[in-house]
């Protein structure tokens, strides 16, 4: 029996930055806006923040409306799932993923 062994290209943290206006941001948004996700596991207080911030830049939220916290904030694990796809389509999942699935790697999310 032959073993063949695929390596996964991995995410890195540019594959989830969002430029808006001349604003960069380290996370993506799912296209419902129901989810703000980052590559690796960042800083809740600092996340939550960058978070607000976009949420007055490009929700049109007023600055006193922008209530995401660290308590907000998650650390999970998330897997590629279709590493041959180009960056507006790739697709990862975090639902059943843990540090020790293989090819699992860190992320940040806030959901809404």
């Amino acid at each position: 029996m032959t073993t063949i062994t695929a390596t996964v290209p991995t995410l890195s943290a540019g594959d989830f930055e969002t430029e808006i206006d001349g604003h960069r941001y380290s996370f993506i948004e799912l296209e419902d806006g129901s989810t703000i996700v980052a590559h690796g596991h960042q800083d809740p207080t600092t996340f939550a923040t960058e978070v607000n911030a976009y949420d007055v830049h490009v929700g049109g939220m007023k600055e006193d409306d922008a209530e995401v916290g660290a308590d907000d904030v998650a650390h999970l694990y998330a897997k590629h799932l279709n590493p041959d796809a180009d960056r507006d389509e790739w697709q990862i999942t975090w639902r059943g993923i843990t540090e020790t699935t293989p090819g699992a790697f860190p992320i940040t999310v806030v959901s809404r």
